[in-house]
């Protein structure tokens, strides 16, 4: 699998950022649809776990094998990747898996498993894209906090890298506060992971995952949650908007080009 992905500058439309799916696709959809996204030019990326708990997470595969679809690695795409075996089948047949919000893979054909294993195994932990302006970085979960962007890609890039790894698809230190500084040598980057009420921004970190499919499955206290589908060059200002709907939408535009 590619540890790292980097795409070229799109000189024929526009990349949008979305949160965490979590299976809720028929939000990816009506978002796309509220931008009037081209799939001949536009780009879609996401900050990663594209399954479990929502209702289409065996959907992902089709999503993946759009020309115009990309993602980072998060957590729960890695947990599947491990847990599903040669025959499409997890290695262990006693898993909990309504603990592990995987209960959907006892409804799929195990041929379907193996496509999304093989689908998900090819996802980067790390990926950027260059802009006009400045080069944009996309991350599950974090980047260490004594690392450079620089510095976080090239280790990723080794063999020595699964502890940067796993940082990068499991730690909450710099959404949760515990240090806001910049990501050096990068212009900013798109994490997700750990669900906020609306698109937060730290320095020129901006966290995305903002809990829709919490919303799409009626949890409770999680009816102001929402899909966050925004334009990588909108301006900061853009992103401290406060919320102006209850729509489970959230459509961050950029000004005019």
């Amino acid at each position: 699998m590619p540890k790292v992905q980097r795409l070229k500058e799109n000189t024929k439309g526009r990349d949008f950022a979305v949160g965490d799916l979590h299976g809720a696709f028929d939000y990816l959809d009506q978002a796309l649809d509220k931008v009037n996204f081209d799939p001949a030019a536009d780009r879609v990326i996401c900050v990663g776990d594209l399954i479990d708990r929502g209702p289409r997470s065996a959907d992902c595969v089709q999503y993946l094998q759009q020309k115009w679809f990309f993602a980072v690695r998060g957590n729960h795409d890695d947990i599947f990747v491990r847990m599903i075996g040669e025959e499409g089948r997890p290695y262990h047949p006693n898993l909990p898996l309504e603990r592990m919000n995987k209960e959907w893979i006892r409804h799929e054909d195990p041929a379907k498993l193996m496509q999304i294993k093989v689908a998900l195994s090819k996802l980067p932990y790390a990926l950027e894209v260059k802009t006009p302006l400045t080069t944009v970085g996309f991350v599950h979960a974090d980047v260490p906090d004594n690392y450079s962007w620089p510095a976080f890609w090239n280790v990723l890039s080794t063999r020595k890298g699964e502890h940067v790894a796993d940082i990068a698809m499991t730690d909450r230190k710099r959404v949760m506060n515990m240090f806001a500084d910049a990501v050096a040598g990068i212009g900013r980057v798109f994490f997700g992971h750990t669900p906020v009420p609306q698109a937060q921004r730290i320095k020129n970190s901006i966290f995305i995952d903002t809990g829709a499919v919490f919303r799409m499955l009626g949890k409770p206290k999680w009816e102001k949650f929402h899909l966050t589908l925004a334009d990588i060059t909108a301006s900061d200002e853009a992103f401290d908007e406060p919320l102006s709907s209850n729509d489970p939408i959230r459509i961050i535009k950029a000004g005019p080009r």
